[in-house]
């Protein structure tokens, strides 16, 4: 089977006889907030893929791990108002907020279309972000915030702060994600003076360039942008998502196709449109079903059956649409909002 030996490795990681939770590292932050998360979102994902090739043998071992884990992540990590920076029982404890609370939910609608967490504890940290390490304080979110809301570090690492910190809650379609990455950038640009020279740190309290060279800064920057757009095109089964919480013009940027968009809100919901401008790479592409936050209506005789609820999202299966420059699809969201 194809990937055997990850679904072994988790097995080690998370079966009978471990002394971790799945996705605990062994460094000096064993129980860290952030790879717990990751650890969460590769079992959401794992459960999809095995779904996805038709073996069913361990969804119950993943769906065990995944309540063993949150258990865990319970007892070690939260603090009543969110999960710490890192701890455990009976190991060290830092009560500070961490930039990277959330990571993995990015990864897990991406991937597997659901989310990590449950909704109350996914609001308390979304409400604890913006309160601690989004603060308008910083001009750059911090790595770690104490309770108190004094920086808990000297700098905000940027893989950290978008990845795992923006990107999950413009997922999450927090409000405050697109003027706190604005601010973000307008200090990575210096105000237009250096627009293409992200660095990999910067002081919290100044914007200031830290130290550091372009290390994962443009990849981190496009996936919040794609989190707000909450775009995804699932190239196998063709599943497209896209989910602006902006209105506007926008840019699509795929492997396989670059496509603009547009999105219009009003009383009734919000309308999209999506034209191909770009195909890359051999053999057919095509989309056979929309995924949207509400069930969405095609425009044109596209819908090929009801719309169905996958996770976090509406699945509104289509006509199968080959993908080729100038391809057009527009259709509309009742309840969508900006």
């Amino acid at each position: 089977m194809p990937g055997a030996p990850a679904i072994r490795l988790l097995k080690r990681q998370c079966g009978p006889g471990s002394s971790r939770p799945c996705g605990a590292t062994q460094n000096g932050r064993q129980r860290a907030t952030a790879s717990r998360k990751s650890g969460l979102a590769t079992l959401a994902i794992c459960r999809e893929w095995t779904t996805r090739q038709g073996d069913n043998s361990l969804l119950a071992d993943l769906a065990n791990w995944e309540k063993v884990a949150l258990g865990r992540l319970e007892q070690d990590l939260w603090n009543g108002r969110y999960y710490r920076a890192y701890g455990s029982q009976n190991g060290r404890l830092n009560d500070n907020c961490h930039a990277g609370m959330l990571a993995g939910e990015y990864y897990a609608r991406l991937l597997a279309g659901r989310d990590i967490l449950p909704a109350d504890r996914l609001e308390a940290c979304a409400t604890a972000w913006f309160e601690l390490n989004g603060h308008d304080q910083f001009q750059i979110p911090p790595d770690e915030v104490g309770p108190d809301g004094g920086a808990g570090s000297e700098y905000g690492w940027l893989p950290y702060v978008e990845s795992f910190g923006l990107a999950p809650l413009a997922v999450l379609r927090h409000p405050r994600v697109l003027p706190v990455w604005q601010r973000m950038v307008w200090h990575m640009a210096e105000n237009g003076r250096r627009p293409c020279d992200t660095r990999l740190m910067y002081q919290p309290v100044t914007g200031e360039i830290s130290w550091g060279s372009y290390y994962m800064t443009a990849p981190a920057c496009w996936l919040v942008y794609d989190a707000l757009l909450d775009f995804a095109f699932d190239a196998g089964p063709g599943v497209f998502r896209l989910a602006p919480q902006f209105d506007g013009r926008f840019a699509l940027v795929h492997p396989r196709f670059w496509a603009t968009g547009t999105q219009t809100t009003g009383q009734d919901g919000g309308t999209l449109t999506v034209e191909i401008v770009r195909v890359f790479g051999d053999g057919p592409l095509q989309i056979r079903a929309l995924e949207t936050i509400h069930p969405a209506t095609p425009t044109g005789p596209l819908a090929a059956g009801p719309a169905t609820r996958e996770g976090a999202y509406a699945r509104q299966p289509l006509q199968p649409i080959n993908l080729t420059v100038g391809t057009t699809l527009t259709w509309h969201v009742p309840g969508q909002k900006t």
